[in-house]
């Protein structure tokens, strides 16, 4: 939880990424991820060794960072 809202920036190089596909990812980030993420976390095999409490969190922390990481993408693409 300390560490949810950290940015974890780009140490890559972006000058070359494609603008429409930032946007577009931007765009999906910005959309309700709830029912998505369920479905994904709720299709890990029982045989792997997660419990529902970490599944959990990981749904929490994508939803949760999914608006900051839609705010950088703009950033890289040029569109803020």
């Amino acid at each position: 939880m300390a560490r949810v809202d950290e940015p974890h920036l780009a140490r890559y190089a972006v000058a070359n990424l494609d603008r429409s596909k930032l946007a577009e990812m931007s765009a999906r980030l910005r959309e309700p991820l709830r029912e998505e993420l369920v479905a994904v976390l709720s299709s890990v095999p029982a045989s792997w060794a997660v419990s529902d409490r970490e599944l959990e969190a990981v749904g929490f922390f994508l939803e949760r960072r999914a608006p900051a990481v839609a705010e950088r993408l703009d950033e890289i693409g040029g569109r803020s």
